[in-house]
């Protein structure tokens, strides 16, 4: 999964840090110089382009950065176009909301308070665990779909076989001494028309039965992934519970 940081130079390692527990999150680096060339935004715009996840920290001078804002206007746009890419913006601190962001979903972070970068941690986790299961919903309505087409498409071709072969049998060309030119050219047609149906009809055949294999591997892999976390993040919820007892008991002594 690639992630753009749309972010200040002092705020990339903040987000950094709200990544590090996000399995498979590659950051995509800012063009530079040389990619930037004659025209800055369609730079840009293919950086966000290639990037799954786009990530913002708004901070207090979020708003007074005009490069900051055009990259944020950009991240919409690109958005927009592909439903599969997803924005996340975290404002820091309680600043100011871009315009543009106004009427959207956000995150609310104080960048000092552990339990505030936990809680946001979660968040996007659950954002970007929610763009999985939408990726995969549409995934598996357009495998259901192409099935569909396939379906119908071969039943159109035995049907039409079909009736070629009963009108065939109504003209009855088999018949002694009736067999010519146009009866020959007749049964080679109806044998076409056979054997194109019973090819349509395997080839559909085998790829229904594929893709069903395809989505029993998958369900499967996901299973023993869902199995491989349950006994993974039980691991790790103890050791932030015992960082964040930890934290408590700090300030406790410095409050004595």
């Amino acid at each position: 999964m690639k992630v753009y940081i749309l972010a200040s130079l002092d705020n990339i390692p903040f987000a950094e840090k709200l990544l590090s527990n996000i399995r498979n999150a590659k950051i995509i680096s800012k063009p530079s110089i040389n990619e930037i060339g004659s025209d800055i935004n369609v730079a840009l715009k293919r950086k966000m382009e290639s990037a799954d996840v786009v990530l913002a920290i708004i901070d207090e001078k979020f708003s007074d950065s005009v490069s900051l804002n055009l990259e944020l206007q950009l991240a919409q746009m690109s958005v927009r176009e592909n439903r599969n890419k997803v924005l996340i913006p975290v404002v820091l601190n309680k600043a100011d909301v871009p315009k543009c962001i106004e009427g959207t979903l956000y995150i609310d972070c104080i960048s000092d308070s552990e339990q505030d970068l936990y809680k946001t941690q979660l968040m996007i986790k659950k954002v970007l665990t929610h763009r999985k299961y939408i990726i995969r919903k549409g995934n598996l309505k357009e495998k259901n779909s192409r099935t569909s087409s396939m379906i119908i498409m071969t039943l159109v071709i035995e049907m039409f076989a079909m009736l070629f072969i009963v009108l065939l049998f109504k003209e009855n060309p088999f018949q002694m001494g009736s067999i010519g030119d146009e009866s020959i050219i007749t049964i080679t047609f109806g044998i076409a028309f056979v054997m194109l149906a019973f090819v349509a009809l395997i080839t559909s055949y085998l790829s229904i039965m594929k893709r069903r294999w395809q989505e029993d591997d998958e369900e499967e892999l996901e299973s023993y992934s869902r199995r491989l976390k349950r006994a993974i993040v039980p691991e790790e919820i103890k050791q932030e519970e015992k960082r964040v007892l930890e934290m408590k008991v700090r300030k406790r002594k410095l409050m004595l």
